[in-house]
């Protein structure tokens, strides 16, 4: 049987573009002969005040392939850490719901894992990257933070927040003994810790009506990264 990859997607009020998005992930699957993993689609909200639960789960009735996972509060590292515990799956990863980086790069990740990597990092910070409609502000920043995580960790991932990740799901409870727990979009960088990673060049294109708030996100970022760095000290002193 061909091994099973479970795509997470985190979801926060996106009643608009739900159905659609899905509709597009679910088709691209299917007309894609070169994709030899067996997908599930995994739609993971972390607190939606408007319809999104209701259409994931409309989704799902109509598909085998789709499933719900839902933790009642904020939280994107919440969401992906439940979605991920109650997965089964060989592999196990999200993307974020705009899906800013080309899904083609799904038929990478497939020969990644046979070449016996623990993790695939998207990346759109190295030279074979491609990346259009990006801010020089949000550029400057992503770059500023990326070489915080990198001096902190004495990390050579290049781009540790880019929303395009994947791993073995036995790599997982390594992750979360080496310190990873956050609930918040740290995370989805936490999975540094203790694996072996392909940083992948991707192609990336901003998409428009993004919510994030970079100063928010980055002072949470910092907060979290200093929480993080704690909590690795103290397991490693246990350990």
């Amino acid at each position: 049987m061909p091994p099973i990859l479970d795509v997470v997607i985190p979801v926060l009020n996106e009643a608009k573009t739900l159905e659609s998005q899905i509709m597009k992930l679910q088709n691209f699957l299917a007309e894609h002969s070169n994709l030899n993993f067996v997908y599930q689609i995994i739609i993971a909200d972390n607190g939606s005040t408007d319809d999104t639960l209701k259409i994931a789960h409309n989704l799902a009735s109509v598909s085998q392939r789709i499933r719900v996972v839902s933790v009642g509060v904020p939280g994107v590292g919440l969401a992906l850490r439940t979605a991920w515990a109650t997965s089964n799956s060989e592999y196990i990863g999200y993307m974020d719901l705009d899906f800013s980086t080309e899904l083609i790069h799904l038929a990478d990740v497939e020969k990644i894992f046979n070449e016996k990597y623990d993790c695939v990092f998207g990346s759109r910070l190295l030279p074979e990257s491609r990346v259009k409609g990006r801010t020089f502000k949000r550029e400057i920043t992503s770059r500023v933070f990326n070489s915080v995580i990198k001096s902190v960790f004495n990390s050579s991932v290049s781009d540790a927040m880019c929303g395009f990740k994947f791993l073995r799901r036995e790599k997982l409870r390594d992750a979360l003994r080496h310190g990873a727990g956050c609930d918040g979009w740290f995370f989805c960088a936490e999975q540094i810790a203790g694996h072996r990673i392909y940083d992948l060049p991707v192609f990336w294109q901003d998409a428009p009506g993004s919510k994030v708030r970079i100063l928010t996100l980055t002072t949470r970022y910092i907060a979290d990264i200093l929480r993080f760095r704690k909590r690795v000290k103290l397991i490693h002193k246990t350990l």
